[in-house]
């Protein structure tokens, strides 16, 4: 990693979030404090940059499980399983 890294970067070298992992939910962790939290959902949607922090060394990135998820399917847009924001509970249709 170069000295101008930042999240997105390191998480692209490593070869992204894996399924079990949270989109919504990434902890930029320093010294063992929270520094930042990155929403991809932000970035990917939006290209809101904001919660994409440059690294130094010794950081740690955590990626927590997946939250609560719901899936879309049939006549929309993007059809796809979505991880919902905060503590929403879960509904069934």
């Amino acid at each position: 990693m170069s000295g101008l890294s930042t999240i997105t970067n390191a998480l692209f070298a490593s070869g992204g979030v894996k399924l079990i992992g949270s989109l919504r939910n990434i902890e930029l962790k320093r010294n063992g404090a929270l520094v930042s939290r990155l929403d991809l959902y932000d970035l990917l949607l939006k290209g809101d940059t904001s919660g994409d922090r440059r690294l130094l060394p010794g950081d740690v990135i955590f990626i927590p499980p997946v939250g609560t998820t719901v899936a879309a399917a049939g006549e929309v847009r993007r059809p796809a399983i979505y991880e919902l924001k905060g503590e929403a509970a879960p509904r069934t249709c």
